[in-house]
C-alpha cells in the first residue's frame, strides 16, 4: 500500500492504527513523546497515534556504508526485522507486534527504511532492572530463561542478545527486540546455543547484580529443554568464549 509517497507493507488488522503515521512518518518522528535511540545508524522513538495508542517507529539512517552495501542485495534491516518478528510471534515467542514496514531505495540503493511496531509497556532493559535493586528479581531471570528456551525449541537463534535487545514490561515479562539478525535453523545446535549465550553472558558477567542470577538462568533453561546433562559443558564453552573475546 502506498501512503505518504512510500510503499508500505502493513499488517491488515493494523491499518487504522498506523495509517496516520504512514502518511507522514517524518512528522510523526518529529512529534515523538520519547526518544529511545538516535544515532547515525538508527533512530527509535515512541509516537502517539490519533487513537491515543503508543507505537515505536524505527528509522534506519544507514550511517555506515557497509550496511548500505549489504542491503543492496538483500532486504533492509527493517524489512528483515518485520518478517522475522512475525515468525517469532507465530512461534509464541514474545516480541513487540510488527505493524508496518517501508523501504526507500533509488535504483536498489538503500536510502532509508522505517519499521512500526507496538511499544513494550514500561520497557526496561535487563541491566536497568538490576540497577533498581540489589539484584535482578528471580522471576525475571526465570522468565527470560523460559523465553529463550522456547525460542530455541522452535528452531530460532537471535544472534544479538545484548542488554538493549532484551526488554521487560511492567510485570517483568521479557520481550525480545531487534529481530533483523534472527535466523530460523529448524534444530538449534549446541554451538548455536553457545553463540547466543556468549552475547548474553557479557551482560550478566559484567554486572554484579546480574552475575548472581546467571547460574540460575542456565539451570532454568537447561531444565526446560531437557539439557541438564549438557549444563556444565554449556557453561564451560560460554566461559571459554568470554576469555577469547
Amino acid at each position: 500500500m502506498r501512503l505518504g509517497g512510500l510503499p508500505w507493507c502493513i499488517r491488515h488488522a493494523a491499518l487504522k492504527q498506523v495509517e496516520d503515521i504512514c502518511n507522514d512518518v517524518e512528522a510523526a518522528l518529529s512529534k515523538a513523546v520519547r526518544i529511545y535511540k538516535n544515532s547515525r545508524n538508527v533512530t527509535a522513538a515512541a509516537v502517539v497515534t490519533v487513537t491515543g495508542r503508543r507505537l515505536v517507529v524505527r528509522r534506519m539512517n544507514y550511517g555506515k556504508w557497509a550496511h548500505r552495501l549489504k542491503d543492496v542485495v538483500r532486504p533492509s534491516r527493517a524489512r528483515r526485522a518485520f518478517f522475522r518478528g512475525l515468525r517469532l510471534e507465530q512461534a509464541s515467542v514474545p516480541t513487540p507486534q510488527m505493524l508496518a514496514v517501508a523501504e526507500v531505495r533509488r535504483f536498489r540503493w538503500p536510502v532509508t527504511a522505517y519499521l512500526i511496531c507496538d511499544e513494550v509497556p514500561g520497557a526496561q532493559t535487563l541491566a536497568g532492572i538490576a540497577r533498581e535493586g540489589n539484584c535482578c528479581p528471580r522471576r525475571a531471570v526465570e522468565r527470560l530463561a523460559s523465553v529463550l528456551a522456547r525460542m530455541h525449541d522452535r528452531g530460532f537463534i537471535h544472534r544479538d542478545l545484548k542488554s538493549t535487545n532484551i526488554l521487560f514490561d511492567n510485570d517483568l515479562n521479557p520481550w525480545l527486540i531487534d529481530m533483523d539478525g534472527v535466523h530460523f535453523v529448524r534444530k538449534v545446535s549446541l554451538p548455536q546455543i553457545i553463540r547466543d549465550f556468549s552475547v548474553l553472558a557479557k551482560v550478566l558477567i559484567r554486572n554484579p547484580q546480574l552475575r548472581r542470577g546467571a547460574l540460575r538462568f542456565l539451570v532454568c533453561y537447561c531444565r526446560q529443554r531437557g539439557l541438564m546433562p549438557q549444563r556444565q559443558e554449556i557453561l564451560r564453552q560460554v566461559n571459554a568464549s568470554l576469555c577469547i573475546s
